[in-house]
């Protein structure tokens, strides 16, 4: 390997441990890929000023490169040419291209671009309506933080985004050991809900959760209510004991 294995171990370790463990799990994936050559590129959207930071001492710590096209922040190793990456990177015409060139399986860029031709955005909801459930829990793309693939799969079940997702995994069990390898499994299995723009994660169903201001704006219930989910609807417990049932108007993401 181009990186001393040991040294890279214990930067991640303090790094995990300095940003209490799951918050920046992210970027972690990302860079894995990146190091262990399984992605030329990796790309970022406008990070907050703290997550900026941290990842220019992580570029600057193993040698990588980081460059800002229009909006977002692209890396890469040091030897890599980004001549033809930043050139059609910057003319976004040209998405086939950018997904071959940013490692993302054939299946899920072809998909992106059936979409993207179209002038149709491409999000969870869009592979949420193309996959078959039960979902696989290595896609799990609806928490931010915690996503191990950077892409949009073309659906739930993909096998080649599956694959990439345990080799990142594998990599991230080998270096850091099973703690923090099975607190991001189990993170990945959480379930999501998804209603009026916003994810809302969950754990079990049947099983009676506190409700945030954004749920109780979300279902029109008081946020001292709580609420549980199943497969086929939400039931909120209301402050005075009523129950209140949504059947409609959200989507659940089943990860398994």
């Amino acid at each position: 390997m181009w990186f001393e294995e040991q040294r890279f171990k214990k930067h991640w370790n303090d790094y995990i441990i300095n940003t209490e463990k799951c918050k920046d799990y992210w970027i972690y994936p990302e860079i894995i890929s990146l190091l262990h050559n399984l992605r030329r590129f990796i790309f970022i959207l406008g990070p907050s000023p703290n997550s900026f930071y941290k990842i220019k001492k992580i570029c600057n710590t193993y040698g990588l490169k980081m460059i800002t096209v229009d909006d977002k922040f692209v890396i890469y190793k040091s030897d890599e040419d980004t001549s033809e990456f930043i050139e059609i990177f910057q003319s976004g015409k040209d998405d086939i291209k950018i997904g071959i060139l940013l490692g993302y399986p054939k299946c899920c860029y072809k998909f992106y671009h059936k979409y993207f031709s179209k002038g149709i955005e491409v999000n969870p909801i869009t592979t949420y309506k193309n996959s078959k459930k039960p979902f696989s829990f290595y896609l799990n793309n609806t928490q931010k933080l915690t996503s191990v693939i950077s892409h949009f799969p073309c659906n739930y079940n993909c096998k080649k985004s599956i694959e990439l997702s345990k080799k990142i995994l594998s990599i991230i069990k080998e270096l850091n050991g099973n703690e923090i390898y099975k607190e991001l499994i189990d993170l990945l299995k959480n379930k999501s809900v998804f209603c009026k723009g916003l994810y809302f994660t969950f754990k079990e169903f049947n099983v009676p959760y506190p409700v945030n201001n954004d749920i109780a704006k979300c279902f029109g219930i008081n946020n001292a209510s709580k609420m549980s989910i199943n497969e086929n609807y939400i039931k909120s417990i209301l402050p005075d004991g009523k129950i209140k049932i949504a059947k409609e108007n959200f989507l659940l993401f089943d990860f398994e």
